[in-house]
């Protein structure tokens, strides 16, 4: 078995290790049809399930280096940090930034506005695990003050610039997740 972090996935070499490593995964059979020993232990909650939803940029998209890049050169015009907390803000520069998250995180510290979202204990959802199995969850408390579920947020706003989302509450934005994210939610009940 091979385990590697996710820090070697961002650095600058990244291509030529992953190629070696494919190579050390030929020479001993690492993974094959009935078992993967390749796996990558990441760091930050819910890595996983963006990595199964597809959630990378387009070709003609930016990496989160470039969108920060651009934001501390002036190029960006506004940048949504959606509890965007394992980055380095301090170059952000003359950016419009909306932060949506909780805790007053890093993010929140270079924020023009805050929106100020539920955190996992306070709302309903899908959380995939290191495993890979998604995981529902239930609010365990509601949510302090203002503090939105994030869905909610994002719904409100898409309507604010007149491109409303389809859903109009939690239970109607699921089936369209188990459907259309990512074949490993779409049986998630069976695991």
């Amino acid at each position: 078995m091979i385990i590697v972090g996710n820090g070697l996935l961002s650095r600058d070499d990244a291509k030529s290790l992953l190629n070696y490593i494919s190579e050390i995964i030929k020479k001993f059979d690492v993974v094959h049809k009935r078992w993967n020993g390749f796996n990558v232990l990441h760091s930050a909650a819910s890595r996983v399930a963006g990595l199964d939803i597809g959630f990378l940029p387009r070709k003609s998209g930016k990496s989160a280096k470039k969108m920060l890049s651009d934001a501390s050169s002036s190029k960006m015009g506004m940048i949504w940090l959606l509890g965007a907390d394992e980055i380095d803000t301090s170059a952000i520069r003359n950016t419009f930034v909306v932060y949506q998250g909780h805790h007053g995180d890093v993010g929140a510290h270079c924020a023009d506005v805050i929106l100020p979202g539920a955190a996992y204990t306070e709302k309903n959802g899908l959380y995939v695990n290191f495993e890979g199995r998604v995981q529902e969850v239930r609010r365990a408390i509601f949510p302090p003050g203002e503090a939105k579920d994030d869905w909610s947020i994002i719904r409100a706003f898409s309507g604010f610039i007149g491109h409303p989302l389809g859903f109009d509450n939690h239970d109607a934005c699921r089936p369209n997740a188990y459907i259309t994210l990512s074949p490993f939610w779409r049986n998630w009940q069976d695991l």
